[in-house]
């Protein structure tokens, strides 16, 4: 069986069984420069990650959030992240 040329419109084929998989491919980009306003630079300075997993905790156990208590709580969570595995995070 032929694999079929989709390469050219950004997808790649896995063959699975007896039929081909047409899968999108991810198009991601690395070289991208992120810009971070100074506001939010060390927010999380001076907070321990018991404090942040308290403020964590009290987000998630809400059955809705608005739109800003959803945005604290990706930032509550990449601050634990930071804190966890980053090599000089404070």
């Amino acid at each position: 069986m032929n694999e079929p040329d989709v390469g050219a419109l950004g997808f790649t084929t896995r063959f699975r069984g007896d039929v081909f998989v047409v899968l999108r491919k991810r198009q991601m980009s690395w070289n991208k420069k992120m810009h971070t306003p100074e506001s939010a630079k060390g927010m999380f300075d001076g907070r321990t990650k018991a404090s942040l997993r308290a403020e964590q905790s009290r987000l998630r156990a809400k059955e809705t959030r608005t739109a800003a208590e959803q945005k604290r709580l990706r930032r509550v969570n990449f601050a634990l992240r930071a804190k966890n595995s980053f090599g000089k995070a404070r």
